[in-house]
């Protein structure tokens, strides 16, 4: 009866050794494919870090883009103000030249026909 209780227990042990062997087998898998999910996370978060820096630098570029546009327009607005005032004031000188230009014209016809033609008589020249 002790060499059957022995194979009888021999028997169990074996059986709980296939089991463990089993069960470390599939603990190794689940720990591979663990392994290999994991690496894959890794990459893709590496991944998604080199955007992230991508995307900063771009916004940043995009930042600094914009700060060179609005000094640009407002030195824009500060030279379109010059340039309304120059103009302005060549306007200016046009019309006291224009009403200078009749002016002398008016006194050339009326040295002219006071004269009878002139007779090579200077007519005083109006102040400025």
């Amino acid at each position: 009866k002790p060499l059957e209780e022995h194979r009888s227990r021999l028997s169990w042990l074996e059986e709980k050794r296939g089991q463990l062997a089993t069960a470390l087998q599939e603990l190794r898998d689940a720990s591979r494919q663990e392994g290999a999910g994991l690496t894959q996370l890794v990459h893709r978060a590496e991944t998604l870090r080199r955007e992230l820096k991508s995307l900063k630098v771009a916004a940043e570029a995009g930042r600094e883009g914009e700060a060179r546009a609005q000094r640009k327009l407002e030195a824009m607005d500060s030279t379109v103000a010059a340039s309304q005032q120059r103009q302005q004031a060549l306007e200016r000188s046009v019309a006291d030249l224009r009403a200078e230009v009749q002016g002398l014209r008016a006194d050339l016809a009326a040295a002219v026909s006071a004269g009878g033609g002139g007779g090579g008589q200077k007519t005083p020249r109006r102040a400025r």
